[in-house]
């Protein structure tokens, strides 16, 4: 199933990626409620990641509690630097594929092979039917497995004016409507018990490339007001920059 942006917009903003491993208002989010809901990962489960790459995330989680790093992503980037500095942070490495998620997951359910923690971060905002893409999740999950979606949350009223006044292009890249955890929550059903749900991190902003002069402008005054605006630590649907959902597969 295509995304709405093509691969090459992906590869293009990896050209001279430094890796690094995430910590961040998102894993600080995710972090406390894992603790708080008593649903991390243990020590020595298996965990993958849909449209891992650059594996900021993926090195966070496994480091954090001592996980196998599987995953896949479309990006050619997938190869020998990024096991190298896997290797250098001490992850240890399961599969890490360079592949269409949705042909691999059909064949790794095909074999049998599912995973304790399946999660993706920013992924499915970039599909129409995004639906599909948490029956993607489902696919590679064991029965017992905890599921994580996260995205960014444009669809909240703040969020959404400001990257419509600032980031259009950046925001063009997303599919809006599917910024919603309550209907990745619907539909998941009776097959899961949903452990969280809702939007993380405060307030936070952060913009694309590829603005025009006007929207370069006035995201350099949001920016400038940052620190300020950054201090604010409720959650709100309206304003905080991630959607979530945390879900345990019965």
């Amino acid at each position: 199933m295509p995304m709405i942006v093509e691969q090459q917009v992906w590869d293009n903003s990896y050209k001279d990626f430094h890796y690094f491993v995430a910590e961040d208002r998102l894993t600080q989010a995710i972090d406390g409620l894992l603790d708080q809901l008593g649903c991390a990962p243990a020590a020595g489960q298996r965990c993958f990641e849909i449209g891992c790459f650059p594996c900021r995330y993926m090195a966070h989680w496994c480091k954090r509690y001592d996980l196998e790093a599987n995953g896949v992503d479309l990006t050619p980037e997938i190869g020998p630097a990024l096991f190298a500095w896997l290797a250098q942070e001490g992850v240890r490495c399961g599969e890490i594929r360079q592949d269409d998620a949705f042909a691999l997951a059909a064949r790794l359910a095909g074999a049998g092979q599912q995973y304790d923690f399946v999660y993706s971060v920013g992924f499915l905002e970039h599909f129409v039917n995004f639906l599909d893409v948490v029956d993607l999740h489902d696919k590679l999950l064991r029965p017992g497995g905890l599921m994580l979606l996260t995205c960014p949350n444009f669809r909240g009223g703040v969020q959404n004016l400001l990257h419509r006044w600032t980031d259009s292009t950046n925001l063009s890249y997303h599919v809006v409507e599917s910024m919603d955890p309550a209907k990745w929550a619907a539909h998941l059903g009776d097959r899961y018990e949903v452990l969280y749900q809702g939007c993380v991190g405060g307030f936070d902003y952060w913009c694309g490339q590829g603005q025009s002069r006007r929207e370069d402008l006035l995201s350099r005054v949001v920016l400038h007001l940052q620190p300020l605006w950054g201090k604010i630590r409720r959650n709100s649907p309206l304003y905080s920059p991630y959607c979530l959902l945390i879900a345990r597969k019965k």
